[in-house]
């Protein structure tokens, strides 16, 4: 082989061989490339400038680059730069916008140059375009993110993996420290964390290092200028630029958190000092109130022993004397002995009515599930066995079951179920019925009868203890049994009241806890 021809490639060529070269080259280029003659009319086109900008060469041939020009002014000023006979910047990259057929706007660089013959006669220019308008925007938002990251209050810091000098410092670490960037340059991220020696600073970064960690957080103190020290959240990763390894450390100020923490740490304490003052003051009311409870049992026992004796000694004695002498007594002593009699049993059953009130209030709840239709239905066994001279008829609808003290809520049923038939008993036919509603996720239960009612004007002395709205000849009893009923409601939680219409009956209404209850 020629060595020559090895040193000299292009000798082997031919014109057209390289004619043919520089036009596979022209034509494959992505960048839109454009010649002109001297006057910036144009001659030639490859593809690419259809594909940037829409036109065909036979749209825009012979016409002036001005058409691509989106600022006519831009043409001229170029035109007065770089394409004229006397232009000194016959070279060079120049950015300029440009406007599409369709009128969309691109950003492009643009590599000018003039083309001469062999005698140095200017022939025209040639023009080499290239697309940068998502470079452009690209660098935008690099920019923006740079503005970002100085303008943040958080601080941010660069520092180099090797030596540990900074590298960088936003405006937020600088205004927060009280040094200028170039103070910063001369120091290292231990400078300003007191609580970290040179050796104990590198140790800890060793799982960055070895890459072992991807990032550390931890909690530590800064040193401002002014010596003063505050409390930070430190984030540190390392990170890769372009094969060069750097630290890169984002620092949030803590100290707001530390007063809310502070604040929080001495709330907490002063809740933890009322709860235990509440709970030694609770702790004491429950033994006063266990001492009371205890009196009060005494004192059930006390009245059911001696003072019920004597009652039943007036009693005895006064039927024994009855019996024995009626024939000694005249029709007066005989009605005071009856009186006698009758006021021993009344009496004994005030205080028995008395001790069963008592006993509510002191006995302790056992919540179970209660099955309220089967409970009814024995409590109206009972009473039609107790009343067999009563045409009653009684009326229950569908139940739920309730959640509750069963030896509590039977004495509820029973004191409401003989209420309903002594006060309806003046009827030819007595007429009660017991329900269920639901309001608002409450059970309600009801009881109605077709007794005398009574005026609701006094209806808040019903569940008051004696209080009787019906004479005791009309109706006997003591004035306890809705005292009681509403204390063994009240103890579950729940509430009674009433409403009647006098001589036409009357509804008692009361909830009680639901099974689902918790």
């Amino acid at each position: 082989m020629d060595i020559k021809s090895m040193q000299n490639p292009q000798a082997d060529l031919t014109d057209s061989d390289q004619l043919a070269i520089y036009k596979a080259i022209y034509a494959s280029a992505s960048d839109a490339i454009i010649f002109t003659d001297a006057q910036r009319r144009i001659v030639l086109t490859n593809d690419a400038v259809t594909s940037m900008f829409g036109y065909s060469l036979e749209e825009v041939q012979g016409k002036t680059t001005q058409i691509f020009y989106a600022n006519p002014p831009d043409y001229d000023e170029q035109g007065k730069k770089r394409y004229n006979q006397s232009s000194k910047n016959k070279k060079g990259i120049y950015e300029i916008q440009y406007k599409r057929k369709d009128g969309g706007l691109i950003q492009g660089e643009t590599h000018g140059n003039h083309v001469h013959d062999t005698n140095g006669n200017l022939l025209g220019y040639i023009g080499v375009i290239r697309d940068v308008t998502e470079r452009n925007k690209a660098n935008s938002l690099i920019n923006r993110f740079g503005r970002i990251i100085e303008d943040s209050l958080n601080e941010v810091y660069l520092f180099d993996s090797e030596t540990l000098s900074f590298i960088d410092v936003n405006r937020g670490a600088r205004q927060n420290l009280g040094y200028s960037i170039d103070e910063l340059r001369l120091m290292k991220p231990y400078d300003i964390k007191p609580e970290f020696s040179e050796e104990e600073f590198k140790k800890m970064l060793f799982p960055l290092r070895n890459q072992t960690e991807q990032k550390l957080q931890f909690e530590t103190m800064h040193q401002r200028n002014n010596g003063l020290t505050y409390p930070v959240e430190a984030h540190l990763q390392r990170i890769n630029l372009e094969g060069d390894y750097f630290f890169l450390a984002i620092i949030l100020d803590i100290t707001e958190r530390r007063k809310a923490e502070h604040e929080l740490q001495k709330h907490r304490e002063n809740l933890e000092q009322l709860v235990f003052e509440r709970t030694e003051k609770l702790r004491k009311q429950t033994q006063e109130l266990e001492l009371v409870n205890d009196e009060l049992r005494r004192f059930n026992y006390s009245v059911s022993h001696d003072l019920k004796a004597p009652l039943r000694a007036i009693h005895g004695f006064s039927t024994a004397i009855a019996q024995d002498y009626k024939d000694s007594l005249d029709d007066v002593g005989k009605d005071y002995l009856d009186r006698v009699c009758n006021a021993s049993v009344r009496m004994g059953q005030l205080i028995e009515d008395m001790l069963k009130l008592s006993r509510v209030r002191i006995e302790e709840i056992v919540f179970q599930e209660i099955n309220v239709s089967q409970l009814v239905d024995q409590i109206v066994t009972l009473l039609k066995e107790r009343n067999p001279d009563y045409k009653m008829y009684v009326h229950i609808k569908p139940l739920e079951n309730a959640n509750g003290d069963p030896g509590l809520i039977r004495i509820v049923l029973e004191n409401l179920f003989d209420n309903a038939c002594k006060y309806s008993s003046s009827n030819i036919e007595i007429e009660i019925e017991f329900g269920m509603t639901r309001e608002n996720d409450t059970n309600i239960y009801y009881i109605k009868d077709n007794g005398v009612g009574f005026d609701t004007r006094y209806a808040d002395k019903l569940f008051n203890p004696f209080q009787r709205l019906h004479n005791s000849d009309e109706f006997s009893g003591s004035g306890i049994g809705l005292a009681t009923t509403q204390t063994i409601l009240h103890r579950h939680g729940c509430k009674i009241w009433a409403d009647s219409t006098l001589n036409s009956g009357s509804t008692f209404y009361f909830t009680l806890p639901s099974i689902h209850s918790d």
